[in-house]
């Protein structure tokens, strides 16, 4: 969130800012026993978290036989169990709270937590597709947004806005519904047959995502993880246990995690090779000054962040696709099209393993399933498993960066559209670069200083301010 506030955003989007909206989001559920919480690394700081928020959020009870022996052997390797990853500082290993709400083991979600309690308040249009957002002239070359157009069972319709329209459609949807209206890169615009009218180059530009590399491990007989679900006598237990007690496989997910900088998994030497591709990487495909200047601030952290838990810096692109509402956007990730991210994820692979071969955690493993140990010592086969086997985490966000116009932001710190008096974006296309962190808790954030913000703009006082 540091950076976020020093690309020209200002202090309100500091951690010190942003830290009463992630704290107004939600309601810390602490575990029952102090012993269990510290044995098995689910410790929070109550500093950093709320008590009165609509989001439950807690640790949940099962958490597998690999949990404990996973945290000793990356303490054996010299990375510290971190006894709030929510406090600024996530690095180390650590248990993650969820937002399965721990005295019910039921999921708290923005459905659960947001929408029910205040239902009879918002009229809800479901099965309903927006097409554009309606913009007029206003004053100083500028645009208000005057109506939302959207189809429902076949039928287009147009809602008129009162005051403000705000955009929650995510990273792959808002570049298609902001071109479709009128605003974005002119020269794309114009391909399409659109009329441009708010110039905005950054549109669409700037993807970024998480990506995954699974490997796999064969342990000794009798030890429980999830595959034991794919027994069905045993997963019909599982499920009885659950909805009886609320505890066992149903009730949990994975909790493990760890994060550590790059330069604590591999040799210095290495870092600095993968530093150097790094420093190479260019924005290919910035075809305006505004975005060329973006990317390089934004490349210029990435690179730094080589020496910090962060992802790596391909930058992918989402567009419509025509001017047809109906068709899907256009989605190019550009996953691994850096040689340094690719050079970054084979040594994260083999750390990955070096874990599991460091005590406790290696001794409930019989073989190292995949990648196995021959695909492991060899970088081209290596590069080949990961390029076949890598998934998406779901995590895209930066396609509305929040930065200034200038350097191909398309919301500035107040998170309105640049050139549009009264259309926001809140959700994770305004987050300007990959997070080190699951989205989700920043989203909720997100939507708590939106909600502010309007607020306090029409004169209204946020009834949950006090925290």
């Amino acid at each position: 969130m540091v950076e976020i506030s020093n690309l020209g955003n200002g202090k309100d989007w500091s951690w010190d800012d942003l830290l009463p909206f992630f704290k107004a989001s939600e309601t810390m559920v602490p575990p029952k026993s102090s012993d269990w919480a510290k044995e098995h690394g689910a410790t929070f700081d109550p500093a950093f978290h709320g008590r009165s928020g609509p989001i439950r959020r807690g640790f949940v009870t099962w958490l597998g036989e690999s949990h404990v022996p996973f945290f000793k052997s990356m303490n054996s390797l010299g990375v510290p169990t971190n006894p709030d990853s929510c406090s600024g500082y996530n690095i180390g290993v650590f248990t993650l709270a969820t937002s399965i709400d721990p005295e019910t083991s039921t999921r708290s979600s923005p459905a659960s937590a947001y929408y029910r309690p205040n239902s009879r308040r918002i009229r809800l249009i479901d099965g309903a597709k927006v097409r554009k957002v309606i913009l007029v002239p206003s004053t100083h070359g500028t645009y208000t947004a005057r109506e939302v157009e959207f189809e429902k069972a076949g039928r287009i319709q147009r809602l008129s806005a009162g005051k403000e329209i705000v955009l929650c459609a995510g990273a792959y949807e808002n570049p298609k519904i902001l071109e479709l209206s009128g605003m974005g890169n002119p020269q794309h615009l114009r391909a399409l047959g659109i009329t441009p009218l708010v110039d905005l180059p950054g549109v669409g530009e700037n993807l970024q995502d998480h990506i995954l590399i699974p490997s796999s491990f064969q342990l000794k007989p009798g030890i429980i993880t999830g595959d034991n679900l794919t027994d069905p006598e045993f997963a019909r237990g599982e499920l009885v246990r659950y909805k009886q007690e609320g505890t066992g496989q149903y009730s949990s997910i994975h909790s493990a995690f760890s994060l550590i900088p790059f330069n604590r998994a591999v040799s210095s030497e290495k870092a600095g090779e993968i530093l150097d591709l790094a420093q190479s990487a260019k924005c290919l495909h910035a075809i305006d000054y505004r975005l060329q200047n973006g990317q390089d601030i934004l490349h210029s952290l990435q690179k730094k962040w080589y020496l910090d838990p962060r992802q790596g810096i391909f930058e992918g692109h989402v567009h419509a696709r025509s001017s047809d509402p109906s068709d899907p956007p256009k989605i190019d990730p550009k996953y691994l099209s850096n040689k340094a991210d690719l050079q970054l994820l084979i040594e994260a692979v083999r750390f990955a393993h070096r874990v599991a071969r460091t005590e406790p955690l290696a001794s409930m493993i019989v073989a190292e399933a995949d990648p196995g140990p021959r695909v492991l010592c060899d970088d081209a086969a290596l590069s080949e498993y990961i390029k076949t086997n890598f998934e998406t985490a779901h995590h895209p966000l930066g396609t509305a960066a929040m930065m200034p116009r200038t350097c191909g932001g398309v919301v500035g710190p107040d998170l309105r559209v640049y050139g549009c008096n009264n259309l926001r974006i809140a959700d994770a296309s305004i987050i300007p670069i990959q997070l080190s962190a699951h989205l989700q808790a920043t989203l909720y954030a997100i939507g708590e200083k939106a909600a502010s913000m309007i607020l306090r703009q029409h004169n209204h006082q946020h009834k949950r301010s006090k925290l």
